[in-house]
């Protein structure tokens, strides 16, 4: 059995290569670095479980390659399984594949097959309109592969958890971590921070990029399937982010605590700014989570701690959000600042000097709060927000200057021990970003207007969900299997024809021409360009339409993936209207590109999008190019010869036709009851495996039990299991709950890279 598993590792790098080969961008390197990853599995198979969830929120150029059912993160999967099957051993293997403990994943390894089926057959045959778009039967293959991936790995996760758990989970968290730290520096590029660094706006204009919690825009990350809206970027948070902890909870090492701290409020930095309620929502209760069931599991420490104890840190951890929240609503961010300064310095100096110098610590609490409180009136009185006039902004600085510190003094104990410094300082640090992220996020303008529609929301998700019911087939081998695995945007596409804003395209082939059928409104096909600044460029277009009053609208500007506004002033644009009906007609437009392209990577690329037709006046576009002043067309792919290659829609406003909105009406209408109840009953079993573990005094199931959690919590108002490489995480994590439980009591190491023999898992 050996040879055959060894001879399928071959299979799955030579489909890798093919990909690679095939790939429309950076294909010469995607192949060096694949060499190099393969050379790395080679010599350090415990290396994927760094590599793989570390690149999954940030290996994506399905915006530049156009490729929607392949994309890098599946070329990975791909190596990374084909090198492990080559390294595996036979009987291991059939060890871990025949496992107790991962019966229900092949449960759901079956009905995922079924279900896939279903909507995939009869086989429609692949052409380039069945890889242009979601709508499609091979959408079931696209969806499906985030479950495979992960079956397909898990055998290999389960190995070597059994060989050295400690040193697996360690690198498994490791992995998730540098992913967090990644993703968190693609949100600061895409809020524009890096710019304000390199754009001359100063460390003024610097935070005030940083600290906007005001704007309509809510950050997608690198998550390119967001094209349509959805909830990848909060599936990925709400799961991630409290295992994040694991390591500044349970390492022996201050070093890797004060790492975890910063990676844990930079994700949680990034978190704050999608505006999400839901994610919201999840993350607070997974924090909660965490909180109860580390003092349940250190519940004989408490044994003589009386309600006082517990009273007063909770009480005073409430009447300083309530002034935090008092100050940042009369001087912004400014005032908020000051106040967190305040309390922050009087907890050190207190720590440090009021066992035995007192007088010490009056004055430095004295110069502390003057300082303090001139940072708070200087933000009141500056406040463009607040109406508060100089006896007010006195009046609040001086309740400040001395409430705040009072009770900073109060509640803080005397530094005990110097190695505990270092712990204080963390968990200041902790509270100074959560406040600092929460408030403004919390109840800053922006979030204050999402909280006003919630009402509103909600019934338009109740009405969606009723309505997507009613998309569903009567037999019951639907209500047993589903509509099938990706099938629910063709669905609601055929059931919504002329009663809903649609999003229609379609590729066509005549005797002398490739080209692209643009049929109604709402959304762009863009490709992403390389401009430069204050230069000219020429576009060139030809159309055809049975109608001669057909357009289309084209325009250049700086685009990551969605949008927050419809009026982009800044965007050079064109309509291209076309006269002769029935027959091909030439366009030439000169575009000035501005400030296009003037900070290069420092900011979003530079796009070109088409679209903004008449619903009732479809339109035919092919030989599109953009001509730079050398003569040079700078577009790929203008005459579609290879489908949408280099092009993506973009729908920015429409998304409910893509997503059921709930991840448990998309698995009963695309699973079905059974795929349903095997999911439901799969989790189940992992947060039970756990619950009996925490019992037990395991290390690791306060944080399994809040990611697996938080997940789900969002999954009651987002559907999060249809990006599939959000799906395999999941997976994979569950799977995690559910293995041997000597690994998940063994402590963390004190440092996330350790000297010890490497096992591995061939012989």
């Amino acid at each position: 059995m050996t040879w055959l598993l060894k001879v399928f590792g071959i299979f799955l790098l030579c489909c890798a290569a093919f990909l690679i080969w095939d790939y429309p961008v950076a294909s010469v390197t995607m192949g060096i670095l694949a060499v190099g990853y393969l050379l790395l599995m080679h010599g350090f198979l415990r290396a994927w479980l760094v590599c793989l969830p570390s690149l999954l929120a940030v290996t994506d150029l399905t915006l530049y390659s156009g490729r929607l059912y392949i994309d890098e993160f599946d070329i990975l999967v791909l190596l990374t399984a084909g090198a492990l099957f080559l390294h595996v051993n036979a009987t291991e293997y059939k060890e871990a594949l025949t496992a107790r403990s991962m019966l229900l994943m092949h449960l759901m390894g079956g009905v995922t097959v079924i279900s896939t089926l279903i909507f995939l057959f009869p086989w429609p045959g692949i052409t380039p309109n069945s890889l242009a778009t979601a709508v499609s039967p091979l959408n079931a293959l696209r969806e499906a592969k985030g479950f495979f991936w992960a079956w397909l790995l898990f055998p290999f996760l389960k190995i070597q958890y059994d060989q050295n758990p400690t040193r697996t989970r360690d690198f498994l968290i490791a992995g998730i971590i540098a992913g967090v730290i990644l993703l968190g520096i693609g949100i600061l590029w895409e809020r524009g921070v890096f710019l304000s660094l390199v754009s001359g706006k100063g460390i003024y204009g610097f935070l005030a990029t940083l600290l906007d919690f005001s704007s309509t825009y809510r950050v997608t990350g690198l998550f390119s399937s967001m094209h349509t809206g959805g909830t990848a970027i909060d599936a990925y948070m709400a799961l991630v982010l409290p295992l994040t902890l694991a390591p500044l909870l349970l390492s022996r090492s201050p070093w890797v605590k004060l790492f975890a701290v910063g990676c844990f409020l930079f994700g949680t930095y990034g978190l704050m700014v999608t505006f999400s309620r839901a994610l919201y929502l999840g993350f607070f209760i997974s924090l909660l989570m965490v909180g109860i069931f580390l003092v349940y599991q250190n519940r004989r420490s408490f044994s003589n701690v009386t309600a006082r104890h517990l009273t007063s840190p909770l009480l005073a951890f409430f009447v300083f959000s309530v002034l935090f929240l008092l100050l940042f609503q009369m001087g912004g961010l400014i005032s908020l600042g000051g106040g967190l300064f305040l309390m922050a310095a009087c907890s050190m100096a207190t720590a440090l000097f009021k066992a035995d110098r007192k007088v010490i610590l009056g004055i430095a609490i004295a110069l502390i709060a003057t300082a303090g409180g001139y940072i708070i009136f200087k933000g009141i009185i500056g406040s463009r927000w607040s109406e508060a006039g100089p006896l007010e902004a006195v009046l609040g600085t001086f309740a400040a200057a001395i409430v705040l510190p009072a009770l900073t003094v109060y509640v803080t104990p005397p530094l005990r021990h110097r190695d505990h410094l270092l712990n204080l300082g963390m968990g200041l640090m902790i509270l100074v970003v959560l406040w600092a992220g929460t408030i403004p996020a919390t109840f800053g303008y922006r979030m204050f207007e999402r909280f006003s529609t919630t009402s509103e929301d909600m019934d338009t998700r109740q009405h969606h969900w009723t309505r997507t019911l009613k998309y569903m087939d009567d037999g019951i081998g639907t209500h047993l299997f589903g509509m099938g695995v990706g099938s629910f945007p063709y669905h609601f596409f055929i059931n919504n024809i002329g009663t809903f804003p649609l999003v229609r395209y379609s590729l066509g082939q005549d005797q002398n021409d490739h080209y692209l059928t643009l049929s109604s409104g709402g959304y762009g096909f863009n490709q992403k360009i390389s401009l430069a600044p204050d230069s000219k460029y020429t576009l060139r277009i030809r159309t055809r339409s049975n109608s001669a009053h057909a357009h289309v609208g084209v325009k250049l500007c700086h685009k990551h993936i969605l949008y927050s506004e419809r009026y982009m002033p800044s965007c050079p644009r064109v309509i291209i209207r076309h006269k002769t009906a029935g027959e091909w007609q030439q366009h030439e437009h000169v575009f000035e590109s501005r400030g296009l392209g003037r900070w290069g990577l420092f900011y979003w690329p530079t796009t070109m999008i088409m679209g903004y037709v008449h619903p009732e006046r479809p339109i035919d576009i092919t030989d599109v190019q953009l001509i730079d002043a050398k003569g040079r067309n700078i577009l790929n792919n203008g005459r579609f010869v290879h489908g949408t290659d280099r092009w993506i829609m973009v729908t920015n406003w429409e998304h409910l036709s893509w997503h059921p909105k709930n991840m448990f009406l998309y698995l009963y209408f695309e699973y079905g009851l059974i795929g349903l109840g095997v999911f439901l009953i799969l989790v189940s079993a992992a947060l039970l495996r756990q619950l009996r573990e925490l019992r037990q005094g395991s290390s690791m199931a306060p944080f399994l039990i809040a990611a697996i959690s938080s997940f789900m919590l969002v999954g009651l108002f987002g559907t999060l299991l249809d990006v599939p490489r959000v799906a395999t995480l999941f997976y994979l994590v569950v799977t995690a709950a559910m293995i041997d439980k000597a690994m998940l009591r063994a402590p963390i190491h004190s440092s996330l890279t350790t000297d010890d023999h490497e096992p591995t898992t061939s012989q």
